[in-house]
């Protein structure tokens, strides 16, 4: 069986393929802040070891929230696929199966 693309099977969890789509959509909006936040902080007036220390924390933290919500996204979008191939293999198993040949030793 070919591998079909669950999108353009099924028109099924529409709302949960758009909660994934927004969620990946929010992790690049977060990256995208938090690295402009990041490099903002370089030109405050703190002293230099706290402005470097701001910079990496709102780094880092700015790619741990990326990372997660994008995780999520991905997440929903695999159980999306994990239930789509439990449906197939469903349907599979319910068609007339062919008994099994035997073959001469």
């Amino acid at each position: 069986m070919a591998y079909k693309n669950v999108e353009e099977t099924e028109p099924r969890f529409a709302g949960l393929k758009f909660i994934s789509l927004a969620l990946k959509i929010l992790a690049i909006i977060v990256a995208a802040v938090a690295l402009i936040t990041a490099l903002a902080s370089i030109f405050t007036t703190l002293p230099p070891i706290t402005r470097f220390a701001t910079f990496v924390a709102i780094l880092v933290g700015g790619a741990v929230q990326a990372l997660l919500l994008w995780a999520g996204g991905e997440l929903i979008t695999l159980l999306i696929y994990v239930e789509h191939n439990t449906f197939e293999t469903k349907e599979a198993l319910k068609k007339p199966q062919m008994p099994p040949t035997k073959k001469s030793a």
